[in-house]
């Protein structure tokens, strides 16, 4: 239910910027990003696994403390319908529902001393929890 709502807002502001958010999504430009910390973290993944052709799939779920979630995981293959780019030797998988969502986002890896991950730059999320784990539109 929380998805079918978040999706409605989507659609209304791909309404109001038809030509950029629509465009992106149907010629399939570079509309994610992929920071050199983030390919670099991914290829140790790969390495660690040992998995080097593996492709990391992401998406967003409902769920989290702003409402929706990101989730990545390796895979062998993609899914018939997800959208696919390239950055360099790695391919990144998403679903087309989830990329509404993460239409736009940078893809980075930081390393603090109060969190080490993967960080999603969002310019969609109107909010996002501290943890930079789930975000809302």
């Amino acid at each position: 239910m929380l998805l079918r709502q978040q999706l409605k807002i989507i659609k209304r502001r791909i309404k109001q910027n038809k030509l950029s958010y629509l465009y992106l999504f149907l010629e399939n430009k570079m509309a994610v990003t992929m920071t050199e910390n983030a390919k670099n973290r991914l290829d140790l993944l790969k390495k660690k696994r040992q998995t080097p052709s593996a492709i990391l799939r992401l998406g967003v779920r409902g769920g989290g403390c702003s409402g929706l979630s990101y989730y990545m995981d390796l895979v062998d293959e993609p899914q018939p319908k997800d959208k696919i780019f390239t950055f360099g030797s790695h391919t990144v998988a998403i679903d087309r529902k989830s990329y509404l969502f993460i239409n736009g986002s940078e893809i980075d890896f930081e390393k603090t001393l109060a969190k080490t991950g993967f960080v999603f730059n969002n310019p969609l999320a109107s909010t996002s929890c501290s943890c930079g784990e789930s975000f809302s539109l």
